[in-house]
């Protein structure tokens, strides 16, 4: 007899099956969204590139070497910043719409800042105006590290000869005429960085600038003026000087070698004053100019005759053709005289050099510009052509000449003449 299953009643319910197990369910994980970043940064690629890529035609017109007329026109640069305006339209358009991602305030940024960079250079491409970044990057390295200064060019520092004169002229001059050596030393200094700045404005718009001289405290007021006289004098000259070749070539090689050579003389005066007379400066008052011109330490004169210069030298010596003045002379090279004579057989010149050791109006040979406009007058150091060798200041129509070096501003030559 087979057995029926039982009847399903309130009380007994049928057992049923359990139901099978539901696989867990894990979170999607977050859309990456700094892809969606590619296509503005490429724009904004597009926007920037052509500072720097040029594809086109340039014209440039100079007049005594500046610039009077400049135009390009950037064919590459404008290709590519329409091609960055039209991605960027259709980003904009796009973001939100149906069946793209919602708009996302880092890509609707990065999109607008594509565009104002590339409408700023279909602007800059046209030629409208011109901007270059590196002007900018230059201003701002200014701002932040400071101007660097130009590196010497062939200056590696000062000879032993050149330290040897200065070591002799610091325990030989008095204190007036080592104050006046610092003074020169500081004016050419100060003008020549002046020169240097002005030809760096004009001509290569360069971020490189020396720093200002530092004048030591001992030095009075009327020096200090000197320097400024100097620095006023060169700002003059050069301020609205043409750029020239001569000029280019000078001025980053030479000059700048000079201002690294004057620093380094600059500092051993100052401390070799300093160490004699201290760094206060002096109490007595400066010496009136000579009104007369005087003479010390040389035997002959002016007017003198072949006879009486003779006895004066205690020499037997005839008068001989003088190779640079092609004059008859008594030259006396262990003293440093040369007395030249005219037709009617009297000295019409005498030319002192080294080693004469006298002095004339005070000066004497060795000195510097700031003793000689001390005690002569009108003798400014500092203001200079583009590779000048002398400088000469003269006197009475041409009757007393000071010859000096354009590379020490130090008298090297004395020269008297007959009206």
């Amino acid at each position: 007899m087979n057995a029926e299953p039982p009847h399903e009643t309130a009380a007994h319910p049928a057992p049923q099956d359990p139901p099978p197990a539901r696989a867990r369910r894990w979170p999607a994980p977050p859309r990456k969204r700094w892809p969606d970043l590619k296509d503005p940064a490429i724009a904004l690629v597009l926007g920037i590139a052509p500072f720097w890529l040029f594809l086109g035609f340039h014209h440039q017109v100079t007049a005594n070497d500046r610039v009077v007329e400049d135009y390009s026109l950037n064919i590459l640069g404008l290709v590519l910043a329409i091609a960055g305006i039209v991605m960027v339209f259709r980003m904009l358009r796009r973001d939100g719409s149906y069946g793209r991602p919602p708009r996302w305030w880092p890509r609707t940024a990065l999109s607008l800042l594509a565009g104002c960079a590339c409408l700023f250079q279909v602007a800059q491409s046209l030629g409208i105006y011109r901007v270059d970044p590196e002007d900018y990057m230059r201003d701002l390295r200014v701002v932040l590290l400071g101007s660097r200064e130009p590196h010497s060019v062939a200056y590696a520092g000062l000879d032993a000869a050149r330290r040897d004169t200065l070591a002799r002229r610091a325990r030989e001059a008095d204190e007036g005429r080592l104050r006046d050596d610092v003074v020169t030393t500081a004016a050419r200094l100060a003008a020549a960085i002046v020169q240097y700045d002005q030809y760096a404005i004009r001509c290569e718009d360069s971020y490189r600038r020396f720093r200002r001289v530092d004048l030591p405290s001992f030095l009075t007021a009327a020096d200090r003026a000197y320097v400024d006289q100097a620095e006023n004098a060169t700002l003059e000259r050069w301020r609205a000087a043409p750029c020239t070749a001569r000029e280019r070539q000078f001025i980053p090689g030479p000059l700048v070698d000079a201002v690294h050579r004057d620093r380094d003389v600059l500092a051993l005066q100052v401390a070799s004053y300093q160490a004699r007379f201290g760094t206060r400066p002096p109490a007595a008052a400066e010496p009136p100019r000579a009104e007369e011109v005087s003479t010390e330490g040389l035997p002959a004169a002016l007017g003198a005759t072949v006879a009486e210069v003779q006895a004066a030298f205690a020499t037997s010596a005839a008068p001989a053709t003088d190779a640079e003045w092609s004059e008859p002379a008594l030259a006396f090279p262990d003293r440093g005289v040369r007395v030249m004579f005219g037709p009617d057989g009297k000295a019409k010149r005498i030319v002192l050099d080294a080693p004469f050791a006298g002095s004339v109006a005070k000066v004497s040979i060795g000195d510097s510009l700031r003793s000689l406009d001390r005690q002569v007058g009108d003798a400014a150091a500092g203001p200079r052509g583009l590779g000048e060798g002398i400088g000469l200041n003269s006197y009475g129509d041409g009757q007393l000449v000071f010859r000096s070096s354009i590379d020490t501003d130090m008298i090297d030559r004395i020269i008297l003449q007959a009206p």
